[in-house]
């Protein structure tokens, strides 16, 4: 008795596998059906598509409706606030950022095509562009700083510290700046201020610097006065000019040129009607200079 219920229990299990076998073998064949159906209706419809030329119009459909449900939710940008605008037109930055409204969904916002587009302002050295969700756009600029003014066949520059042409728009609002002329001025010019800075009270003076061969300056000052520089060492014979100056007041004479230009003497001109340097004030300054000092010019005293 017990052999036979133990092959009775085997053929059950038999029967049991067979079925099961049966359901998953049928199941596959129906999914796989189904696949093969479902595969070929989105194969006919891509090839659809793309024959008929609609997937750039469904694709910007998609686009559309992700941006109206971006846009329903507040992820639109309606604000753009700017941080560190001095002397940047504000019709200039506009114009370069676009409408508001055209810079669209923020979450699709090109950030480094926005701070490109700014940064080729003459006026902005640096542009920070970051987004603020959901709506806000931050714009942070570094602004170049005017440092003087070029003339150049017959227009005028704004220029930085460093040479760089910021603008020829509006710059008569800097006129209080040097004015800068003549080949190399730009690149030269900087340097020269900066070495200036040892002597203030000269270089507060400066209204115009001529950079005369691309080697050398000329300096006229407020008083219309100008002073002709040697090529080496024109700040230390600037330094002797003001150590003369500041005991016999030379410079508010007014005299037409100082000539610097000469190692072993310095030339004064004096106009018709700058007031004379009298024959012992040139014998003092004779005296505690160790260049020989020749006046010309002026009224005869």
């Amino acid at each position: 008795m017990q052999p036979l219920k133990q092959h009775m229990l085997y053929v059950r299990r038999w029967l049991q596998r067979k079925l099961w076998q049966r359901l998953v073998s049928e199941a596959f064949g129906v999914w796989l059906l189904v696949g093969l159906v479902f595969g070929f209706v989105l194969f006919s419809i891509g090839y659809g598509l793309v024959w008929g030329g609609h997937v750039a119009r469904v694709i910007a459909m998609g686009q559309a409706h992700i941006n109206e449900t971006l846009k329903e939710s507040g992820f639109v940008v309606d604000t753009v606030m700017i941080q560190g605008r001095k002397n940047l037109p504000r019709h200039v930055l506009r114009e370069a950022l676009g409408p508001i409204p055209s810079l669209g969904v923020s979450l699709f916002l090109d950030i480094e095509d926005v701070q490109a587009r700014i940064e080729q302002l003459g006026w902005i050295e640096r542009a920070i562009v970051s987004r603020r969700l959901p709506g806000r756009l931050l714009v942070t600029l570094h602004e170049r700083i005017p440092f003087a003014r070029w003339a150049e066949e017959g227009s005028v520059f704004l220029l930085d510290r460093e040479g760089y042409v910021i603008t020829d728009t509006g710059v008569v609002k800097f006129t209080a700046l040097p004015l800068l002329k003549g080949i190399g001025a730009p690149r030269g010019a900087g340097n020269l201020f900066n070495n200036l800075s040892s002597l203030p009270a000269l270089s507060s003076r400066i209204r115009v610097a001529v950079r005369v061969g691309n080697r050398r300056w000329n300096l006229r000052l407020d008083n219309g006065s100008e002073i002709y520089l040697p090529e080496e060492n024109p700040i230390e014979v600037l330094a002797y000019l003001m150590t003369i100056d500041s005991s016999h007041k030379i410079l508010e004479r007014c005299p037409e040129v100082i000539d610097l230009r000469l190692s072993d003497r310095v030339t004064i001109r004096m106009g018709d009607d700058t007031r004379p340097l009298y024959p012992d004030m040139v014998s003092d300054i004779q005296e505690e200079s160790e260049r020989e000092l020749i006046v010309t010019g002026g009224r005869r005293t």
